[in-house]
């Protein structure tokens, strides 16, 4: 059974075994209706009131909300008619949930200050209450109640660091930058309930090169423009070499609010302070950075992937002179794009390519270098098949293309045990790279210089399984298998597993 554009099935739930109750609005008028099971049919269980909402099977009760005096209130049905009201408001009840064993109810109410959580203990519902007066809409008439029971609130202060207190860790786990480890992650954010402050945090530990990267970023949104601070350090090993660096950036931003000329634009102006060292040198940068971005994608439940639409971003970085740079400017560009058009259901092409320009010449590792996992750690940059960070450029120009496609939805669980499988999708994936910078040749063991005109390319297949694990985290599996197509850098076949999490494109 479907609806229509103009109307709305809402709150189906079970009666008994065979029948299904449910809320239909149709024509301004919403009503309650049952579906049989056996025959597939539907037949009207109760309409008084212009609308009944939110039916509520409690035992062998039925409780809906009504505005059958024009002001929503809690009745229960008893042979298919409203008994008497079971609360009495003079605003109007949003929503409730009752309490199966005692039959209290929470129900939201609306206040002069706005929506209230208010209890009603079961001896107080239905306490003298025989009908109410009908509420008349009209603006200046004035309509006389008979008493309400009044509602006592209580108001505490909110718990401000309790709420900004980790509650989850999402773990995720991918190969390392060296050969012989593992990147072991977790993530973790939250929000007080204002929404004024909020926070991502993450570490990552790379047991090849046993060192610990982490990525930190507040945001305040307590003033009329909103600021962040965000904090990272990377730890990373060139390819081939048992040699470590680290990058480390701290930024302070202001986030200009722009929702009132589009929901799809954003922006950030940043001071950026950047740090570069490895066994030998040592680079300090800083400058102001700003950032425009745009995104168009969406992607419901049903999805393995955005099906129309896209997104793209413009970071402009300008970094003053310092002891051992001369000034500089860098751009960095991305784009993906998703088209579904006359393609089976669920199946998509993901187009997505990134670029890294840099005006004066600085030395390579100063731009950025490859990875090898969809959902980058330290890197955007994305050539499978290679070795991570194979690629290090201050111009990198990269490109990957998918072919994304459903193989089986199973969405179920085994009983209690923590693992709730949802569906199984793959994908035919090509990349690209081009760069100014190093690559890394892995028959010889060296690193050679390279330039843009030469392009690097892979392809393969992977597969993944989403899963939500432990009752509520969302994880996604994947099983990779790539080859390159420039045997002098990479002759041998890449797979690869990762566990990351399944909340992103």
């Amino acid at each position: 059974f479907t609806s229509e554009i103009d109307q709305r099935i809402a709150s189906p739930q079970y009666l008994n075994n065979s029948q299904i109750l449910y809320s239909f609005l149709k024509n301004g008028k919403e009503s309650l209706f049952v579906w049989d099971l056996s025959t597939n049919k539907s037949t009207l269980y109760n309409e008084q009131g212009n609308r009944l909402r939110r039916p509520l099977v409690v035992g062998n009760d039925v409780w809906v909300m009504s505005d059958l005096n024009r002001v929503f209130n809690l009745y229960k049905i008893s042979g298919n008619k409203l008994s008497t009201p079971k609360t009495h408001v003079k605003t109007t009840v949003l929503d409730y949930a009752v309490h199966p064993k005692t039959g209290s109810v929470f129900a939201v109410t609306m206040s002069a200050e706005g929506p209230l959580l208010t209890y009603f203990a079961a001896e107080t519902l239905n306490k003298n209450i025989k009908a109410l007066p009908v509420i008349e809409p009209m603006i200046g008439k004035a309509t006389k109640l008979p008493a309400a029971v009044d509602v006592e609130t209580t108001t505490t202060a909110i718990d401000r660091p309790y709420k900004l207190w980790p509650h989850y860790w999402i773990p995720f786990i991918s190969g390392s930058s060296a050969s012989n480890g593992v990147l072991l992650s977790v993530a973790t954010s939250g929000n007080d309930p204002t929404l004024q402050h909020a926070y991502n945090l993450g570490f990552v530990y790379d047991t090849g090169i046993e060192e610990t990267s982490y990525n930190a970023g507040y945001m305040n949104r307590a003033y009329k423009w909103p600021w962040s601070l965000q904090s990272a350090r990377a730890a990373r090993n060139f390819a081939g070499s048992d040699s470590i660096y680290y990058n480390q950036t701290h930024a302070f931003s202001f986030v200009p609010d722009t929702s009132k000329f589009s929901d799809y634009w954003g922006t950030s102006l940043s001071y950026v302070y950047s740090k570069y060292e490895d066994e030998v040198a040592t680079f300090e940068r800083n400058g102001p950075q700003a950032t425009f971005s745009f995104s168009n994608a969406k992607q419901t439940l049903w999805m393995i992937s955005p099906e129309e639409g896209g997104s793209a971003s413009v970071t402009y970085a300008h970094y003053n002179k310092s002891s051992r740079l001369k000034e500089y400017n860098q751009y960095y560009l991305n784009g993906a794009y998703y088209f579904s058009h006359w393609l089976p259901e669920r199946h998509v092409i993901s187009l997505e390519g990134r670029a890294l320009a840099t005006d004066q010449r600085i030395p390579s590792i100063l731009g950025d270098s490859s990875t090898i996992y969809s959902n980058a750690l330290t890197s955007s940059f994305l050539i499978r098949g290679y070795l991570d960070s194979q690629f290090v450029g201050r111009n990198i120009y990269n490109a990957n293309i998918e072919y994304r496609f459903p193989m089986a939805s199973y969405t179920k669980g085994s009983g209690l045990f923590p693992l709730y499988l949802k569906r199984i999708h793959g994908a035919f994936v090509a990349d690209a790279i081009a760069l100014d910078g190093f690559a890394y040749k892995q028959p010889i063991e060296a690193n050679v210089r390279v330039k843009s005109d030469q392009v690097f390319s892979s392809a393969g297949a992977e597969i993944k399984a989403d899963t939500t694990l432990g009752y509520v985290i969302p994880i996604e599996f994947v099983l990779g298998l790539h080859t390159p197509f420039q045997p002098a850098y990479n002759e041998d076949l890449s797979m690869y597993v990762q566990i990351k999490s399944g909340i992103g494109f």
